[in-house]
């Protein structure tokens, strides 16, 4: 990887073909929800596809 790390949080991810932005409006609703703890996950490409590693669990 020869890009520089911006570091970022990933609040979900979608796959596949069902994964576009079809259908979405510009601006989604907003959204409420309690958080009890995060996970930093490593996350690194192979020639199976990204492997993902959680490296600390942060619980509040």
């Amino acid at each position: 990887e020869q890009r520089p790390y911006v570091p970022h949080l990933t609040l979900g991810r979608a796959r596949g073909r069902q994964a576009t932005l079809e259908g979405m409006s510009v601006s989604p609703p907003a959204l409420r929800f309690t958080v009890s703890g995060v996970e930093l996950v490593e996350s690194a490409p192979g020639a199976g596809g990204v492997t993902y590693s959680v490296l600390e669990t942060f619980s509040f």
